[in-house]
């Protein structure tokens, strides 16, 4: 086994331990010296330590089995609860005018659908009255045309057809006031006339309906209160379940995914802890708090008022799961002298004396009370010292510190042999995970509307064209009213066309002419108008049944414009926005660039081509490569540095966020070679630069004279040779070891 050896022999130092008062200094050695009937007996050579039953009754020494319930590991992080995407929503007016009936009240528990208040408005009197007016134009063209037809012979048939026409004509305007009617909710029967002959009738109600299901939690709305359309007029929020926000530092989101469990305290119930489990993680940053979300979905008991509300806060620890392949031990039963941990195994046990056996262990986890170590020599169900373990191992302080393999997974000691390399001039720059533009999409609305239902998710995986959202938009109405119309106008055109045709030589070449331009004009604005439709989202499928059944569809839908994650919803439903009003927003992480910022006086030496390594604080020890891409060539009028960006080679770690802090290192220039070493395998004590090398089972300190260097490597000028065997990782570890054998 590999060694640190300090300049002075081995010996088997012979050891006075008092165990009682009286009680005779006993000497130590490798051999096998009888037992003496009081006392210790303690053998460098094998790790094993003998005690009379007087000694281990004196020292109070005691022993445990090794377990299997591993110490867990967490995070703490900051917490707050709120409403589910989904389950929180305000109800708006989609006209204006004047509230004539409450049917909610704040506290009330609602259904989605269900009518809150009612409003009428001048607006819906107007589409009653064209109702009205529409409708008795159908009826009169009706009688005309069937005055007409009875006389059949006596008038001419081109007064027959203009009569058809025109009915058709009014047939078409009924159907596109009562698709508008019933578009904005408003029930069937507010078009029919007062039961009252000659009664006036009474205008009708626009319902204003709850969203989604749960309770309204403000409403300051007022019988006779005139509200204008896409006011808020109630807030409800479904509190049967809510989400844990959780706030995670940038250097643990590696360490957090999906499944973990959760252990929440809140202000609000001091001393209980509320479990569950992380169900979504954020894709994104927050740009001020520069923290990474994780949602945890926690439900409230149904049948009981809800504990869990929207709005409390409290701290979040995360559960690491736990090692399969590790041994508990209590951490007292731990022994470390220097680099070497082990514990001390029971290996024989009578009436009148204990022999105990030091082993190396690897350790995996450890708290204030327990640790875990990995299974290989010690076993589920071995006994190990607990109490006076340390006393014991102080006496297996030897003159040569041996390093077991154990030990060297512990500390993570690598070696490598010395050897010339290039040591690259470089320059250091702060820099952040940066998504190229066609990689961060941004789903709007392009009508002004409201948001009715959402169903997209915290960082969902989404492909181009998935469903995000629908908005019920009055714009969309307005579009695919008039696609009916034209769709009914190319219809009657049509229609008119086959007869002028059908007649022969009766019809006017000139209204032949008329007629085919009329109805070219009317495919051609269907047609256009069916292309705006699907623009905006409406699938060909839809706009079929829309002029197959003459239902318009009053939701427009929200797609996904690229494929990502869902990095951010700007909105709650029943919300009004605008049409260029940001509502998701999709990263795309597959490809990330690092952007590099550039200080002023820096400039000169950075060009496009130069070789560049970025470090993440998220993911220590790794080491991204790449090469200058491009730059902005212009400064930041805040902080005066300029943006160069970096293309990274693959692979590349998966689900790099926006926002990512990182530093980087550009090559500015080429060097010759020289003996070098990694950085990470100097020591630095004060003024003094030392490195540990292996000469065949021995470590030696040996002081250096240190060169150039960069992040990489240092140039060794002086007390190194080619192919020296070099400790490059693990070397504070090994210090503290040879200080301790020293």
């Amino acid at each position: 086994m590999p060694a640190i050896r300090p300049n002075h022999k081995v010996l088997l130092a012979s050891m006075a331990i008092v165990l009682l008062a009286g009680m005779a200094a006993l000497w130590a050695h490798e051999g096998h010296a009888p037992l003496p009937s009081r006392g210790a007996t303690v053998d460098i050579a094998t790790r094993r330590i003998t005690l009379a039953a007087t000694a281990r009754e004196a020292l109070g020494v005691t022993v445990v089995q090794a377990g299997r319930e591993m110490p867990a590991d967490s995070i703490l992080a900051y917490a707050s609860l709120t409403a589910p995407w989904d389950a929180h929503g305000f109800a708006d007016s989609w006209l204006s005018g004047r509230i004539t009936r409450l049917l909610a009240r704040p506290g009330q528990i609602v259904t989605a659908g269900q009518t809150l208040a009612e409003l009428e408005g001048l607006e819906t009197e107007t589409l009653y009255l064209d109702w009205k007016t529409a409708r008795n134009s159908l009826q009169l063209a009706q009688k005309v045309q069937d005055v007409l037809q009875q006389a059949t012979g006596a008038i001419a048939e081109g007064e027959i057809i203009a009569a058809e026409n025109q009915t058709r004509v009014a047939a078409n305007a009924v159907e596109l006031i009562r698709a508008k009617w019933l578009a904005l909710g408003l029930d069937q029967q507010g078009l029919e006339d007062s039961p009252i002959p000659g009664g006036p009738k009474k205008i009708a109600a626009l319902p204003i309906r709850s969203p989604v299901s749960g309770t309204i939690v403000h409403s300051d709305l007022s019988t006779g209160k005139v509200v204008q359309a896409g006011e808020h007029l109630f807030e409800i929020v479904d509190t049967s379940r809510v989400w844990a926000r959780i706030g995670i530092l940038e250097q643990d989101i590696n360490r957090v995914v999906p499944g973990m469990q959760v252990e929440l305290r809140l202000t609000a119930y001091p001393g209980e802890a509320f479990n569950g489990v992380i169900t979504m993680i954020g894709q994104a940053l927050d740009p001020l708090t520069h923290l990474n979300d994780a949602w945890v979905e926690m439900p409230n008991p149904p049948g009981k008022a809800p504990r869990l509300l929207p709005g409390m806060r409290g701290q979040a620890r995360i559960l690491m799961p736990s090692a399969r392949d590790g041994i508990v031990l209590p951490a007292n039963a731990l022994i470390n002298n220097g680099v070497d941990r082990f514990v001390l195994l029971e290996v024989a046990n009578t009436l009148s004396r204990t022999e105990y056996e030091a082993k190396s262990v690897e350790v995996l986890r450890e708290s204030n009370s327990r640790v875990a170590i990995r299974r290989g020599g010690l076993f589920q169900g071995d006994r190990v010292v607990e109490n006076g373990a340390r006393e014991l191992g102080s006496m297996l302080v030897p003159g040569t510190l041996s390093l077991t393999k154990e030990s060297i997974a512990t500390i993570g000691l690598r070696t490598a042999p010395a050897s010339p390399g290039m040591i690259n001039p470089v320059v250091e720059l702060p820099g952040e995970v940066d998504h190229p533009p066609d990689r961060r999409g941004a789903a709007s609305s392009p009508l002004t509307g409201v948001i009715l239902q959402v169903h997209a998710r915290p960082g969902q995986q989404v492909q181009p064209g998935d469903l995000l959202a629908d908005i019920f938009s009055l714009d969309l109405i307005s579009l695919q009213l008039d696609l009916l119309r034209e769709h009914l106008r190319v219809e009657l055109t049509g229609r008119q066309l086959e007869q002028i045709r059908a007649s022969g030589n009766a019809a006017s070449r000139r209204r032949l002419i008329e007629t085919e331009a009329a109805h070219a004009s009317a495919l051609n604005a269907r047609d256009s108008t069916s292309r705006k439709l699907q623009l905006l989202g409406l699938e060909p499928a839809r706009l079929d049944k829309l002029l197959r059944q003459r239902e318009v569809i009053p939701t427009l839908p929200i797609l996904a414009p690229i494929k990502g994650q869902i990095t951010a919803f700007n909105s709650i439903i029943g919300k009004s926005v605008r049409a260029d009003e940001i509502l998701f927003e999709i990263h795309d992480n597959s490809r990330p660039l690092i952007r590099a910022l550039i200080a002023e006086g820096q400039l000169r030496q950075v060009k496009p081509g130069m070789i560049a390594r970025a470090r993440l604080i998220s993911h220590p020890g790794l080491v991204l490569t790449g090469r200058v891409a491009r730059s902005a060539d212009s400064l930041d009028a805040i902080g005066q540095t300029l943006s160069a960006w970096i293309d990274l080679d693959q692979p590349l770690p998966a689900n790099l966020r926006q926002g990512q802090m990182a530093r980087v290192t550009l090559e500015t220039g080429t060097s010759t070679p020289c003996l070098a070493v990694p950085v990470g395998a100097l020591h630095r004590e004060g003024n003094q630069i030392s490195l540990f090398i292996q000469q065949d089972s021995v470590f030696n300190k040996v002081p250096i004279r240190l060169g150039t260097s960069n992040d990489l490597l240092a140039g060794i000028l002086q007390g190194l040779n080619a192919g020296d065997q070099v400790v490059i990782s693990g070397v504070e570890e090994l210090n503290t070891a040879w200080l301790s054998v020293r």
